[in-house]
């Protein structure tokens, strides 16, 4: 997008700002997105990067914004990055990834995630995520999220490749996909049913490791294709399995020993068995996101937090409580040090139907 005159009067301001407290810096560049803008800023040499996290409120000020967010450094740049709120936010519709979706559906679980800040279209494989644990306040984009999910597999993979099992006991937003082929089962609205799903999933589980070990396969990929290369008629393909847990915190209420267990048992070998979770909360937590379940989900995406405190315990780094809300989200990947800021995708009742009458 085509830097205005008022982005390099705040990209001045930032200088001027970062100088009244003795830190020297040159603008580098300057990107605006749809939700924010990046300034990227050069220090000079031998200054220290520590005291620039402490000016986001006096960037904030400067500037007449709510919040600022800072990177420093910006990952493989010799530069930090102010991130600044547009006044005028562009909202990202989920139809304008159709064409990235579509690019990409050689991945085994494509997902569309939405846009970065130079609004390229952002797609990532759940499979090699291989779980997902999202998080944020009410209203921030959690549920939008599931729905960009639900619909990516829709549009890009067929029952017999992926089907989708939707826990969701506040039984408003998901029973609209029931009827459809893609469900293991119609959509679950209340927690005995759930625990009993899990129950069957690790059963499930155990009888595909048992198919594994007959062919001396090592996970779901391989499986397939000796059943491809074989074309024995008795043999059929595995789908994989997205399960989707919309507000887990419910679960954790009612038993919350028994749902980390089941997490536990899923987890260690569900990724080579075809079967990825994705479990969302609004309750950013310690009693909710235990540690139990931090480890066992490698990747997570953060929507806007209340505090710095509830993004350590989601992300294990402060970030998330200067997100913007309506679907700005920081996607983290098992391993990553910093994690990627999308804005995510608007997906309305049209997206949805239309998805659907794909398959």
């Amino acid at each position: 997008m085509k830097v205005g005159i008022s982005d390099k009067r705040k990209g001045k301001l930032i200088v001027d700002t970062f100088a009244k407290f003795r830190i020297g810096t040159e603008l580098q560049g300057i990107t605006h997105g749809a939700t924010y803008t990046l300034f990227e800023l050069g220090l000079d040499e031998g200054t220290k990067v520590a005291p620039v996290w402490g000016l986001t409120d006096n960037l904030a000020m400067a500037l007449s914004v709510e919040l600022v967010r800072i990177t420093a450094p910006i990952p493989g740049k010799n530069a930090i990055g102010i991130e600044v709120p547009n006044k005028k936010r562009v909202r990202v519709e989920f139809d304008s990834l159709i064409d990235a979706l579509d690019a990409s559906r050689e991945l085994r679980i494509p997902v569309a995630l939405g846009k970065d800040v130079r609004e390229e279209s952002v797609v990532i494989d759940l499979a090699a995520c291989p779980h997902i644990l999202v998080g944020g306040n009410s209203e921030t984009g959690k549920t939008t999220f599931l729905e960009s999910l639900i619909c990516s597999i829709l549009r890009t993979k067929s029952s017999e490749e992926v089907l989708l099992a939707i826990i969701d006991t506040k039984g408003v937003e998901f029973p609209v996909y029931n009827g459809d082929s893609h469900l293991v089962l119609p959509v679950i609205t209340n927690t005995k049913d759930a625990f009993g799903f899990l129950d069957d999933l690790v059963e499930e589980i155990e009888r595909r490791i048992s198919l594994f070990n007959e062919t001396r396969a090592r996970k779901i990929e391989e499986y397939n294709r000796m059943v491809s290369e074989k074309q024995d008629p008795s043999q059929k393909k595995l789908p994989y399995i997205v399960v989707l847990v919309d507000e887990f915190s419910h679960l954790m209420l009612e038993d919350g020993k028994r749902f980390e267990k089941l997490i536990k048992r899923i987890t260690a070998v569900a990724r080579f068995c075809g079967i990825h979770l994705v479990i969302s909360t609004n309750r950013c937590s310690a009693d909710v996101i235990t540690g139990i379940i931090k480890s066992n989900i490698p990747s997570q995406i953060a929507f806007a937090v209340t505090s710095g405190i509830n993004s350590r315990i989601l992300l294990d780094q402060l970030g998330a409580e200067k997100l913007l809300g309506a679907g700005d989200m920081l996607f983290s990947m098992g391993g990553w040090r910093n994690p990627i800021r999308v804005q995510g995708t608007f997906v309305d009742s049209l997206n949805k139907a239309n998805q659907k009458s794909k398959n």
